[in-house]
């Protein structure tokens, strides 16, 4: 795998935000089967989903996608972004850019983790609703990974707590609150040491603006399982032990989505925490994943002939 970074001014992010392109190695251009992109979730970075980048490389595809503003590499306070809407933006500047870099017409995937999960599914309705003849309506998109899917972004919090925070994001959206997230409840020590892998871009903070309306748009997030038809196949990935995004609510949308048994597949991780690709077992799951995307691939193009 190779890989390119760089800044670039985002006219829908604001400012100077980070891009990542990971590109299949000792693979011509011409032979490179499409592309992926990839969205990471809140307080983490692209840097994060490199393994899930490497094995999208083995199959072929190129992987990209940008840190959001206030992550990773990205300008601005960490946590704050103004609203999702800035970020349904996002995804199409990226998947603009995602096509202008493989050969004409080549399908490009979606992978997502947590935070980033619950954007996309957003995405994914906004472009459902535009209608067949967009670019990025779903069912153009041979595949979706969600992993960890943050789907109720009002768990955990108390009604108060959510009118309260409503009201403050109005007077001082900028302000930016503690999450709680930590090292221990996302991914387990290191066997050796017994200490936890720090990551200095990592962050735990959330504007009251972001937060409001992530928890404004969970009321919403059930209705986003209308957006996938075939051909798009669909993976959910969840840790039995993850508590920031428990299993019950990924299992819930899972239920709602009405891909047929063939084209869904909902993949239990015994004892995983919130991110499996920290886990002891992620190369167990990424060889797993990578022969599914490499069977999506080829049902898309088989597919298509058909179509054509």
């Amino acid at each position: 795998m190779d890989e390119s970074a760089s800044h670039y001014h985002s006219s829908s992010g604001g400012g100077q935000l980070y891009r990542r392109v990971f590109t299949p190695r000792d693979l011509a251009v011409k032979d490179w089967r499409g592309g992926v992109l990839l969205v990471h979730g809140l307080g983490d970075h692209l840097g994060c989903h490199e393994k899930a980048a490497r094995m999208f490389c083995r199959q072929g595809l190129v992987a990209a996608g940008v840190d959001w503003p206030g992550h990773g590499y990205s300008f601005g306070k960490r946590g704050f972004f103004q609203q999702v809407d800035s970020l349904l933006e996002l995804i199409s500047e990226s998947l603009e850019d995602l096509r202008g870099r493989i050969p004409p017409g080549a399908p490009v995937g979606l992978y997502a983790h947590s935070a980033g999960a619950f954007v996309l599914l957003q995405y994914l309705k906004q472009q459902a609703a535009l209608g067949e003849d967009g670019i990025n309506y779903p069912a153009k998109f041979p595949f979706v990974w969600l992993s960890s899917p943050l789907l109720r972004p009002t768990h955990g919090q108390g009604l108060l707590k959510i009118k309260i925070g409503e009201w403050l994001s109005k007077i001082a959206p900028s302000l930016r609150l503690d999450t709680g997230v930590r090292s221990n409840r996302c991914f387990p020590p290191d066997p050796e040491t017994g200490l936890f892998k720090e990551d200095a871009l990592k962050h735990h903070k959330i504007s009251l603006a972001c937060g409001a309306d992530l928890m404004k748009r969970s009321k919403l997030v059930t209705a986003c399982a209308g957006a996938f038809s075939e051909p798009t196949r669909l993976m959910l990935t969840q840790g039995d032990a993850d508590r920031i995004c428990p299993m019950e609510f990924s299992r819930e949308f899972f239920e709602a989505v009405g891909l047929s048994p063939a084209d869904k597949n909902y993949r239990v991780l015994p004892g995983v925490l919130h991110e499996p690709l920290n886990d002891p077992s992620a190369d167990e799951l990424l060889a797993e994943l990578s022969e599914w995307v490499d069977q999506s691939l080829i049902a898309w193009a088989g597919g298509r002939t058909k179509r054509g």
